[in-house]
């Protein structure tokens, strides 16, 4: 939904800029076909009727690089059964030259009609031409940026989803502003309600912070915490006071609650490059220079991250991924950088089969029941966590295709410029 409203964004910037062709547009949101007469279509055995429909659709434009598009398809239906073959093909040469004379709207009405698994490609390039890149990736979570937005009346709502847990972010904030030692926390549920409503009491006037977890388990004390929430008065509550809560979605959940908070929701990074870009992003160069060994840490550390984001990503696959889907979380990054800390500090030589057994077989693998995925695991935590990864940097490859790699980087900043190099839909290769 989230490439759909950048999509739709990028149509109206178009329309405004009178740079959108209507009919290219309506054809490419009803799927290629609208139920025109269709051409004869050439004996090719790869191409199907649901494909020459589209291409015999976008010869009916009979305009720019549509003019006799279907009789030039049909004589180079070699060369397209190439781009229909190809891994990449939206980076091969195309018949014609036909590629370079088209714009990102009408490349993607070709790849919609000849590959139509690549069609969100097409689809973010249409919106990185327009409004750029940032338009295609989710901000990460920010959670100091919240924090600062708000105020003492204003309550601070997580929303929660599967595989995200914002508590280590809070923990990090409350940290950061001092009130680690002034945060109160209970998990609501039944007979909870009496004891959250004292502890908020007693905050606002300390000044403290109260955290209420899972605010769907207790939706008959909700009305309870709206009332308390309505009565509150900017003037006689402190100024540090805030007020957290945590809820999955739920229709009993109070709409006034909702409309007067501050919302936020933490899913997890779809995708390989976003999940490693919101890994390193929390990943400081105070913190990746706290270890005497700083090089190897960072480099490490990096490699753990695109571990982590492999094993979430593979989810994606189903079971070719793994044959049973695991939340992997977060915490489980944590613990591996906590510990490879550790062992880097204490030890003169890196003891990388030791950090192999925690992340396979404890911190990742203790979630893994299936035999076949424990030994999937097992060969997967040898290509990122090894020798080569500190010694080699750069000059050691994740995957075949030679994209991915630990770059030579000695800061946050350069190991994000390197994430954003890469493309926005990862190869399945890695």
């Amino acid at each position: 939904h989230k490439l759909m409203y950048s999509l739709l964004l990028t149509f109206k910037s178009m329309e405004v800029d009178s740079e959108l062709n209507q009919e290219e547009k309506g054809l490419l949101l009803v799927g290629g076909t609208t139920g025109a007469n269709i051409r004869h279509r050439p004996e090719a055995h790869w191409l199907v009727d649901a494909s020459w429909a589209r291409v015999s659709e976008l010869a009916d434009l009979n305009k720019g690089p549509w003019v006799g598009f279907s009789d030039n398809f049909i004589a180079d239906i070699d060369k397209w059964q190439h781009i229909f073959d190809s891994d990449d093909p939206i980076n091969e040469k195309w018949p014609r030259g036909l590629k370079e004379k088209m714009t990102p709207l009408q490349r993607s009405l070709v790849l919609l009609a000849v590959r139509t698994d690549q069609t969100i490609k097409g689809l973010q390039q249409i919106i990185d031409a327009k409004l750029g890149k940032e338009f295609l990736e989710p901000p990460s979570f920010n959670l100091d940026a919240v924090y600062s937005d708000s105020n003492n009346c204003t309550p601070l709502i997580f929303v929660l989803s599967s595989g995200a847990d914002p508590m280590a972010e809070l923990i990090r904030l409350a940290t950061k502003v001092d009130m680690i030692e002034r945060k109160a926390a209970v998990s609501l549920g039944q007979g909870q309600g009496p004891k959250a409503a004292a502890m908020i009491e007693r905050a606002r006037d300390a000044g403290s912070w109260v955290l209420l977890c899972n605010c769907h388990l207790c939706v008959s004390w909700l009305p309870e915490l709206e009332r308390i929430c309505e009565q509150m008065n900017l003037d006689e509550t402190d100024n540090n006071y805030r007020l957290w809560l945590s809820s999955m979605p739920s229709r009993q959940f109070p709409p006034l609650l909702l409309q007067n908070g501050v919302k936020m929701t933490n899913e997890p990074p779809k995708g390989l490059r976003a999940n490693v870009m919101g890994s390193m992003s929390k990943c400081d160069d105070r913190m990746l220079n706290d270890c005497t060994k700083p090089e190897a840490f960072s480099r490490l550390v990096f490699a753990f991250c695109f571990f982590h984001a492999v094993c979430q990503d593979r989810r994606k696959f189903g079971a070719i991924g793994w044959n049973t889907p695991y939340n992997f979380t977060p915490e489980d990054l944590s613990t591996n950088r906590r510990q490879l800390k550790y062992f880097l500090d204490n030890y003169n030589e890196i003891p990388y089969q030791v950090l192999r057994f925690l992340g396979a077989k404890i911190n990742y693998g203790g979630r893994v029941t299936d035999k076949k995925d424990k030994v999937l695991i097992e060969c997967m935590v040898e290509i990122f966590i090894c020798e080569s990864v500190v010694q080699e940097g750069p000059e050691y490859k994740f995957s075949p295709g030679g994209l991915f790699y630990v770059p030579a980087a000695s800061s946050q900043e350069e190991f994000l410029q390197y994430l954003r190099s890469l493309p926005i839909t990862t190869p399945p290769e890695v």
